[in-house]
């Protein structure tokens, strides 16, 4: 996994068959975030659909005030 722009990575958390979970900072705010990214440069359209979901379902699930669910940042 390369570099995230904006983002100085500090831990792997996961690896995964074809995503990968890491722990990172915020370098403009010094903010921690965990990042779950798709290993492929290039993933195929339904791998994009299937991740956007999940997203979805994380942001509505925060917005609806779930407690402990980590706030969803941008796909």
């Amino acid at each position: 996994m390369g570099a995230i722009a904006g983002y100085r990575v500090d831990e792997q958390i996961h690896d995964g068959g074809v995503t990968v979970v890491l722990r990172a900072t915020c370098v403009a705010d010094g903010v921690p975030v965990i990042i779950k990214a798709l290993k492929q440069e290039y993933p195929p359209p339904r791998l994009v659909a299937s991740f956007r979901k999940e997203f979805e379902v994380c942001r509505r699930l925060h917005s609806a005030g779930l407690e402990g669910m980590a706030r969803p940042l941008s796909f």
